[in-house]
This record gives C-alpha cells, structure tokens and sequence, in this order.
C-alpha cells in the first residue's frame, strides 16, 4: 500500500494547540490527510498558575471520549504537564506512543541522571539530590563550589541558580522552598502512576538536583526520533546564551560547529538513547562543548520534539518538525528532513530585559507589518505586555525577561544576525523603573 493511501484524514488531538503551531502543523507534508483538534485549552498546560494534574487528566478523557469520530493519534510539543499526560491519554485508548516510564527516565532531572550514568558517565557531570526542604539541605551536596542547582522537575532555567558559595545557596533557598510545589506537587502526581525504582521513588518532584558545573561556552541540540529501536537526527541546532553565560539569547540552525564535534554529538546521541528505553518518540538533547579541554557534557534530554525549533527546521527543510510528532504517532517511519525550504540557515531570537521594569510601550502593529515586508516570513511574537510589570510574566528564567520572539531566515549566519539587529532597531520597547506608575 502506498504512503499516499495509508494517509487517510486522520484525527490528530493535540496538547495546548494554540494557533501558532497550528499553523506550523497545517504546513507539513501530508497535511490534507489530517485533522487537527485541540485537546485541553493552551493557558491550562502551558505557564498556567497551578497544575491541577487530575482534573486535567480527567478533562482530556472526557473530551476525547465525546469525541465522535475515530481517534488517530495524540501528541504534544510542551512540556510537564503535557509530556507526561501524553503517554497516560495514549496508553487508555491504545495509541502508539512510549511509555510514562520511559518519558520520565528524560524528565524527571535525577532518574534521567542516573539512566545517562550508566551508559555515557564520561558525558555527564556529577550530581547529586537535595531536599530544600531539609533543616540543612546544604549538607546533602557533596560538590564543590561553583555548581547549579534546580527542580527535578522545572523548565526554562525556573528556579535554577548558579552557587558559588554558602552564602548565594542560602540566599536562593526562600526562593525555592515558596515556588517548587508550583509544579512538584502536581509532578508527584504523575509520579503516582509510574513503576518508579526504589532511588528514584524517594527523589519526588519536591527535591531538586545540584550538578558540577560544566565548563565551555559552544551547546548544541541534535534532534531527532526512534522507531522501533533505531535512532535517527534530523538535524544539529546550535544555543547561544548572553555574555554572563545565563540566559538563553538565540537558537541557530544549521550548527556550526566543526564537523568531528558534531559527529561526536551524533555518537554519544546515538549510544544513549537507543539504550535509554524511549522508543517510537521524537527527542532533543542539549550538549555542552569546552574547546579548551574537548570535553562533551551532555545537559538534558527532552523526549518529544521541539516547537522552539519548528520554525527553523521550516525555513530550512520546507517542513517543521511536527511532520516526525505526528507520523510517530501514527506508528508510521518517519521521512524526514528534506531540504525543500526557502532559506540556508534560520534563528530563533530571545529578545531580552535585565531586571524588573514597568513596561511603558511594546511595538506597534505598524512596525510589526513594515519588519515583516523589510523580511519575509519574519515571526514576531511579542511577550511583555504593556501597562505591565516584567516579573508578571511567568516561568521566566532566574536572571532575565524575554520581551519577545523573532524567527528570522537568512542566506548566512552573518545575514541572519544582521537581520536581527534590524528589526531590533525597527522595534521600540519603552521601559520605566520597576514600581512606578504609567
């Protein structure tokens, strides 16, 4: 039977689909052959106030069960909630998807540790959990000074800190102990559904994990999925953070970096996770790379897709990487990349604001449209709101606001940041101190 003919209109549900992936999802090959519906609103699994996992869960079955057609597939591009709510909504309606357990060995941030342990331990720094808890949670660290700390569970740097002393852990420790249950609790409750090893079992979504600092200033992201036990790479990103090292600045594809480091991505990539137990899933990796010393220290492992990247792979290959999500799901082999698209290399850009600030205007739609025909098939996303304080905007990392989004093509990377710098200049943002009134 040809692939033509296997794709019939299928029935897609979605976790949080909200309009821009929509639209990249309508843009992938074979897209006439399918259905999109949404399944739970977008504000209730992504940066919503609280996480009430159960009746998400319970409102998800519900839908679905309403639902009058056949159901075809459910896929998700976001995180906790959705990724682990994704594997339970297939498992009840016997959908092809990996297991709880095995998106967990990803998620949860110890389980995932000591899963790499065993297979890569020469690309992982030392680590240890604490309890925040704990009378004396300092205690619990057997690291030197300087390390990270973070959830076991969290996501875009949240209630992450670098530590170089007694002195900045205690700082960061109220912090952490009034925020964590935001998430962890509701984590807990996922946890509640896995066969959880015993060193796993007593690490719940309350504790976080301190590592050894990873030295080097170059990180990559291979992408790519597993079907039935091989792996594949879509393609290499790079991540570029600010001078201060802390907050994530722009994602640039394709990687630049030399071709032994990144065949050298691809191979601990492909060791690990065809061992790690995932299967028949999309996955994203973040490296670390220390050209002074040549050491490759792997930073976390995403067991889905990346929508941060979907619109580079767009702009690069003709198709974004919602094509992989959702064939997967359809238990279908995946025929991806194809260099079908408009530009060489594309950029996610993190516009960002150093300190709190009252935001006193935003760009206008004007200069949105004139940035937009200066640059064709430039997204611009604006997320400060104004009239509004920057620390309103939510699960933003430790040290900085993104105040908006640009996704930018370009015939080089030196064009590509060229481009950038342009819009920046073509789009005002007016800030006041912190506090006062407009």
């Amino acid at each position: 039977m040809s692939r033509e003919r296997r794709l019939r209109k299928k029935n897609i549900f979605v976790l949080g689909l909200e309009e821009y992936n929509l639209q990249k999802l309508k843009g992938i090959r074979h897209a006439r052959h399918y259905r999109f519906h949404g399944l739970l609103e977008y504000g209730e699994v992504v940066k919503p106030l609280d996480y009430p996992y159960l009746e998400l869960l319970a409102k998800a079955q519900r839908q679905l069960q309403r639902f009058s057609g056949p159901i075809d597939a459910i896929i998700t591009h976001w995180d906790f909630p959705a990724d682990t709510l994704a594997p339970l909504l297939c498992r009840k309606f016997g959908l092809p998807s990996p297991s709880l357990e095995d998106v967990l060995k990803c998620g949860h941030k110890y389980w995932a540790r000591l899963e790499q342990q065993k297979v890569i331990p020469e690309a992982i720094p030392r680590f240890c959990a604490f309890d925040p808890f704990d009378k004396d949670p300092l205690s619990q660290i057997d690291l030197p000074y300087p390390f990270w700390i973070k959830p076991v569970k969290a996501f875009g740097s949240f209630l992450g800190f670098y530590i170089d002393s007694a002195e900045t852990f205690q700082s960061h420790l109220p912090t952490i102990r009034n925020n964590i249950s935001r998430i962890g609790d509701a984590f807990n409750v996922a946890l509640d559904f896995a066969d959880l090893p015993p060193e796993v079992a007593a690490i719940d979504g309350n504790h976080c994990i301190a590592e050894e600092l990873i030295r080097g200033d170059r990180q990559n992201g291979p992408e790519g999925y597993i079907y039935q036990g091989k792996v594949h790479v879509n393609g290499i990103t790079d991540s570029f953070k600010d001078e201060e090292g802390k907050s994530f600045t722009r994602y640039e594809y394709p990687s630049r970096w030399p071709q032994a480091m990144q065949q050298k991505s691809l191979e601990v990539t492909e060791r690990l996770m065809s061992r790690i137990g995932l299967d028949n899933s999309a996955f994203n990796l973040e490296f670390i790379w220390d050209e002074q010393s040549g050491a490759l220290k792997l930073l976390e492992v995403n067991p889905r897709i990346s929508q941060s990247l979907s619109d580079m792979f767009e702009k690069v290959h003709g198709s974004s990487n919602h094509e992989v999500a959702v064939e997967l799901a359809l238990g279908l082999e995946p025929d991806y990349p194809r260099d079908e698209g408009h530009f060489n290399c594309a950029a996610k850009f993190m516009w960002r604001h150093y300190g709190d600030a009252l935001v006193v205007r935003t760009p206008s739609e004007e200069e949105i449209r004139q940035v937009k025909e200066r640059f064709p098939e430039t997204g611009v996303y604006i997320e400060a709101v104004e009239g509004e304080q920057l620390s309103t905007l939510r699960d933003q990392d430790s040290y900085s606001y993104e105040i908006a989004i640009l996704h930018i093509g370009a015939d080089d990377h030196e064009q590509l940041l060229q481009r950038y710098a342009q819009c920046r200049e073509m789009l005002t943002f007016e800030f006041a101190p912190a506090g006062e009134e407009r």
